[in-house]
C-alpha cells in the first residue's frame, strides 16, 4: 500500500551505526507504541540487529511493524562500542535504501538513529556530515545555500528551531564564510522550514558574530557590515526576523526562563554558538532535521554513544521527537517519483 492512502505518514526508521545505541532506542521507541496515534513505521536494517538490541533492552518488538532487511548485516561481526568501516558502511548502505523507499513513494519520510562519522569515513562515505551525505545519496545538485541542518527542540509552548551560517568550518575560518549572502540563506531556509512544520508565519532571531555584539565597531564591525544589512534584505522579502543579538542572550531573547516564546527560531553563526544552547535546553529532547533535500529527513541530536551502547541504557525520547517531527514535516510534503541512481554516491 502506498504511504500517500492514509492520513498517517509512513516513516522509515533507520536502525543507525549498528555499534552505537542506535538500534536499541529504536527497539525501545518501537515496544513503547508511544508512536502508533501519528505514524506507521517501516524499519530499515537487519532484522538480527534489531533483535540484539531488543533482547539487550528487555523490550519485546511489536510483530506488525515491517523490517526492511535488503541490505543485511550480521551484528556479530563487529564489537559494539567501537567505531568500525563495516558499521560505518551498513549505516551509509541503510540509509541509501531508506531514500531509496522514500523516493519511490514507498516512505513519506525518514528518521534515522545516531550515526558516527568515524566509522562512516572508514566504511567508504567520505563525507563531513550527514547534510553532504544525504546530498550525495539523493544526487541533489541545487545551490548549497539552499539545503541545511537544523536543530529543534520541541516544548509545550512551541518548538525552537536553529539554523546555523556554518557548519562544521574551523572555527578560525568563521568569519570569512559569515557573508551577507550566507546569512540571508540561512534565514530563508529556517523560514521555510518553520513555515512547513505549521508556524504561518515564523518570528526569527538572528545572532551575532562577535562578543557583544560587536560593541559597535569596538569588537568587530561584521554585525555592521554584513549581519544587518542580510536582516534588512530578508524582511523586504516578507520574513518576520531581528538582530543582530549578542549571542550569550539571544536564547533568552527566543524563550523566557517562564516558557514564554517570543521567537520560534534563531539563526546563529557558527556550529557551537546554537548547539551548546540546544543541547543544554533538552539533549534527551533535541531534535535534527535535514532541509531542502527533496525527502524528509530527522535524527535525534545526540551521538552513538559508544561508552553505553549494548548496556539497555539509551534513552529514546530524542528518537521519539525525531520521529514526531518527521511525521509532521512528512504531512505536508510531496514525495518526488524519480528514482536515486545506484552511481549517486561511491
Amino acid at each position: 500500500m502506498s504511504a500517500a492512502s492514509s492520513d498517517v505518514p509512513r516513516i522509515g526508521l533507520v536502525l543507525g551505526d549498528p555499534s552505537g545505541i542506535g538500534p536499541e532506542v529504536c527497539a525501545k521507541l518501537l515496544a513503547s507504541g508511544a508512536w502508533r496515534s501519528h505514524v506507521r513505521l517501516h524499519v530499515v536494517g537487519d532484522p538480527r540487529v534489531l533483535a540484539q538490541a531488543a533482547q539487550q533492552t528487555g523490550v519485546a518488538l511489536p510483530d506488525d511493524v515491517p523490517v526492511d532487511g535488503a541490505v543485511p548485516f550480521d551484528p556479530s561481526s563487529i564489537r559494539q562500542g567501537v567505531a568500525s568501516a563495516a558499521a560505518g558502511r551498513v549505516a551509509g548502505e541503510w540509509l541509501k535504501r531508506a531514500v531509496k523507499l522514500a523516493v519511490a513513494g514507498e516512505l513519506e519520510g525518514v528518521c534515522y538513529a545516531p550515526l558516527n562519522k568515524s566509522a562512516l569515513n572508514l566504511g567508504g562515505w567520505h563525507y563531513p556530515d550527514d547534510l553532504n551525505l544525504f546530498a550525495a545519496i539523493t544526487a541533489y545538485a541545487g545551490p548549497q545555500g539552499t539545503i541545511g541542518e537544523l536543530n529543534v527542540q520541541p516544548h509545550p509552548h512551541g518548538d525552537l528551531w536553529t539554523s546555523r551560517v556554518t557548519s562544521h568550518v574551523p572555527l578560525k575560518d568563521v568569519a570569512r564564510h559569515v557573508t551577507q549572502e550566507a546569512v540571508q540563506d540561512a534565514i530563508h531556509l529556517i523560514h521555510s522550514a518553520v513555515r512547513r512544520s505549521g508556524v504561518a508565519q515564523p518570528r526569527i532571531a538572528i545572532a551575532a558574530l562577535n562578543p557583544h555584539a560587536g560593541d559597535g565597531g569596538l569588537c568587530g564591525d561584521e554585525e555592521a557590515t554584513v549581519i544587518a544589512p542580510a536582516i534588512e534584505r530578508a524582511r523586504a522579502t516578507g520574513v518576520t526576523c531581528d538582530g543582530p543579538f549578542a549571542a550569550d542572550t539571544i536564547f533568552l531573547r527566543a524563550r523566557r526562563p517562564d516558557g514564554v516564546q517570543n521567537y520560534e527560531a534563531v539563526v546563529s553563526m557558527y556550529h557551537d554558538q546554537g548547539q551548546i544552547a540546544t543541547k543544554l535546553l533538552g539533549f534527551s529532547r533535541g531534535v535534527t532535521a535535514l532541509a531542502g533535500l527533496p525527502v524528509v529527513l530527522t535524527t535525534p541530536a545526540h551521538g552513538t554513544a559508544h561508552d553505553i551502547a549494548g548496556k539497555g541504557l539509551a534513552d529514546p525520547g530524542a528518537l521519539e521527537q525525531a520521529v514526531r517531527l518527521a511525521a509532521r514535516l512528512a504531512r505536508q510534503t510531496i514525495v518526488p517519483s524519480e528514482p536515486v541512481s545506484d552511481a549517486a554516491v561511491l
